[in-house]
């Protein structure tokens, strides 16, 4: 066998400077879920609305030994053809820790944790959702069942084989992955934008964008 580096495959340079745009743009969105930590686990509940974006707003929790980590995450009451975006808050050293519970697995690839000014990721456990943490180092023993877009890897975590979805049943190919995260960028500017417009003047918009 020989190895042999292949050129014109991905632009990382391209592809480092649109998604860490996408990480932004995403991390500007208010959150329209709510979230509530009554106790240890966390509880992140959407409208149940049909083919929207939910988007929460998450705060890691200091550990006992002063490391910020997401403990286990509850999701509801957010429709099988919705989408969760997961605005994660917080920078430096972040951990996945804890469980999931709710919709996670039904989301099917439709879950996505944005993590716009973290500078590490721990993976210590099954995670449920893709990440986007442009800025970070990977590191961890434990599992993402996702897309995963960083800054470098120091240790080798699992993937799952769930990419991220951005409609349907489609599975990017990694030189597009960009573009159909933005794609969903658009489709929640649009869908705030259709509560000014009339619905037979956002009809057309909505299908460009969904097609």
């Amino acid at each position: 066998m020989d190895l042999r580096q292949q050129s014109g495959v991905i632009d990382f340079a391209q592809a480092q400077a649109q998604l860490g745009s996408l990480s932004v743009e995403l991390g500007k969105q208010l959150g329209t879920g709510k979230v509530e930590a009554p106790w240890s686990d966390t509880r992140l509940t959407g409208s149940g609305k049909s083919g929207v974006i939910e988007f929460f707003d998450l705060i890691a929790k200091p550990r006992w030994d002063g490391r910020l980590a997401i403990g286990t995450l509850e999701l509801r009451d957010v429709a099988a053809d919705s989408w969760a975006v997961i605005n994660v808050r917080n920078s430096g050293a972040i951990a996945f820790t804890g469980g999931f519970d709710g919709l996670f697995d039904d989301l099917g690839g439709r879950v996505l944790f944005n993590f716009t000014d973290a500078s590490e990721i721990s993976i210590n456990t099954f995670v449920w959702g893709s990440i986007l943490a442009p800025k970070a180092d990977f590191r961890g023993q434990g599992h993402v069942e996702g897309t995963v877009i960083g800054q470098s890897v120091s240790q080798a975590f699992e993937l799952g084989h769930e990419p991220f979805r951005p409609q349907g049943n489609a599975v990017p190919e990694p030189q597009s992955l960009a573009l159909l995260l933005a794609g969903l960028v658009a489709l929640a500017w649009a869908s705030r934008r259709r509560q000014l417009l009339p619905q037979a003047d956002f009809a057309p918009h909505r299908q460009a964008l969904l097609e």
